[in-house]
C-alpha cells in the first residue's frame, strides 16, 4: 500500500487492504475503500459557504497539497475515491468522514438519555462542562432535544464531546456500535446531578 500523501494525517494500519477512519494519538487512519458522497460533498460546502478554491486554499493552510480540481472531483458523480486527507476535509467542512461516506449513523437519543441518567449527569451540566472542555456552546434545550429524539443529527464536535463527557464513544452514541464502555474508557466524569424536569 503507498504511504500516505502527508505526514501526520493518514497512516496503514498494518493489515493489507484494511483502513478504517480512526483518530487515535492524534494520527488519523482513513480507509482506503470508502468513497466519497459527491452529493453531500456538495451540500456541505453549501452549507459552510465553502467554494473549492477555498477550500483548496485551506487544505494548503493545514499542509495538503491538493488542486481546487482535485477537490472539485469529489463533488461530481461518480462518487471519488477517499483521499488520504478525509480526516483534515472533514475537519474543515465540521463533520466526520463517516458522514463524507455516508456510513454515519443516526443519533439515539434513547442510548444518550439512558447514559446521562445511569452517569447521575444533568443536561444542564452537560452543557456546561461540554462548554468549558471542549468550548463547544449548547442549551440544555438543545440536549433535551437530543434526548428526546427530536434532534437526530448533532455536530461531531457535540457527539465527541458528549462521548467523552459520559465515558462512551461516538459510536455507540450514534448506533454504530453496541460496546457501552470500551476497555480504554474507564473514569467517567461526573458533571453534576440531575434535575426534577430531567428525571
Amino acid at each position: 500500500m503507498a504511504p500516505a500523501e502527508y505526514k501526520g494525517i493518514s497512516a496503514y494500519s498494518g493489515t493489507p487492504g484494511v483502513l478504517e477512519p480512526l483518530r487515535f494519538l492524534g494520527v488519523f487512519v482513513v480507509s482506503g475503500g470508502r468513497r466519497v458522497s459527491a452529493r453531500r460533498f456538495r451540500l456541505l460546502c453549501e452549507q459552510r459557504g465553502y467554494g473549492y478554491p477555498e477550500l483548496a486554499r485551506d487544505l494548503r493552510k493545514r499542509g495538503v497539497v491538493v488542486s481546487r480540481d482535485g477537490i472539485a472531483r469529489l463533488g461530481r458523480a461518480p462518487d471519488s475515491p477517499l483521499p488520504p486527507y478525509a480526516a483534515e476535509l472533514a475537519g474543515l467542512l465540521k463533520t466526520s468522514v463517516a458522514y463524507i461516506t455516508g456510513r454515519d449513523g443516526q443519533f439515539l437519543g434513547k442510548r444518550f438519555r439512558d447514559l446521562y441518567r445511569q452517569r447521575g449527569c444533568s443536561l444542564a451540566a452537560l452543557a456546561d462542562q461540554l462548554h468549558r472542555s471542549r468550548q463547544v456552546k449548547v442549551s440544555t434545550q438543545y440536549l433535551q432535544q437530543l434526548a428526546c429524539g427530536r434532534n437526530t443529527n448533532p455536530r461531531a464536535e457535540i457527539v465527541d464531546g458528549l462521548a467523552a463527557l459520559l465515558g462512551t464513544t461516538p459510536d455507540y452514541l450514534n448506533g454504530c456500535d453496541e460496546v457501552v464502555v470500551p476497555e480504554q474508557v474507564r473514569r467517567t466524569p461526573r458533571p453534576g446531578p440531575r434535575t426534577a424536569a430531567e428525571s
